[in-house]
């Protein structure tokens, strides 16, 4: 398993961010949970749709509300276990 457990990718339908999550997708073995965050109030796009039917999690938070962001990252890997 990766040093990473659980990810997410804030700015998953972008196109940096899908590249990122289609990675991720293809080695989803390795990871716990995979998520990716969409902005609060706004439709998930069709390339966030896609993921989410491959097993990406896609959550909603207000990028500049912190207390929007503070539940959205609980259990997210932010220091890698080095082995």
């Amino acid at each position: 398993m990766s040093a990473l457990r659980n990810v997410i990718v804030i700015g998953g339908s972008g196109n940096v961010g899908r590249e990122i999550l289609a990675a991720l997708v293809a080695r989803k073995d390795e990871f716990g949970t995979i998520s990716a965050l969409k902005r609060e109030g706004f439709p998930t796009s069709e390339v966030l749709q896609h993921l989410e039917n491959q097993g990406v999690h896609v959550l909603e938070a207000n990028l500049k509300d912190k207390n929007s962001l503070v539940p959205v990252f609980k259990g997210i890997c932010l220091n890698p276990v080095r082995n």
